[in-house]
């Protein structure tokens, strides 16, 4: 368990994110859960809404992003449109390098959607 983002071992350009975003010290669920994510652990948190949960694997998928690969190097599927808004924004506000988004709309099958040179590709579950 890591008590501050110092010493998480975040990329720099990330890190300044996070506290741009308004983060002072990580919450409980990211201290335990954002390095065992950073290192490919499979990990199951569960916590109240409202403490950091999509702040938490925000940033471990962007600790893992190499903005110089053009594949899709990250899926978040959520069960609804706010949801999946939600983590866009979230990860969009904590990265200061500028990502490649594909929103996925009705109009492109999710398999050619994935073709795309995308670092994040935002779509409900549905």
């Amino acid at each position: 368990m890591v008590d501050n983002f110092d010493d998480m071992g975040l990329k720099e350009d990330l890190l300044r994110g996070v506290y741009a975003y308004g983060f002072e010290k990580p919450s409980a669920i990211q201290q335990r859960a954002i390095i065992p994510c950073v290192k490919g652990h499979d990990v199951i948190a569960q916590a109240q809404s409202g403490t950091g949960k999509t702040a938490t694997f925000a940033v471990a998928i962007l600790q893992k992003l190499d903005v110089t690969l053009k594949e899709c190097q990250a899926l978040v599927l959520a069960p609804t449109r706010e949801l999946a808004q939600q983590v866009l924004s979230v990860a969009l506000c904590h990265y200061i390098c500028p990502l490649r988004v594909l929103e996925h709309s009705s109009s492109c099958s999710s398999v050619d959607a994935l073709t795309h040179a995308v670092d994040l590709y935002k779509t409900t579950s549905r």
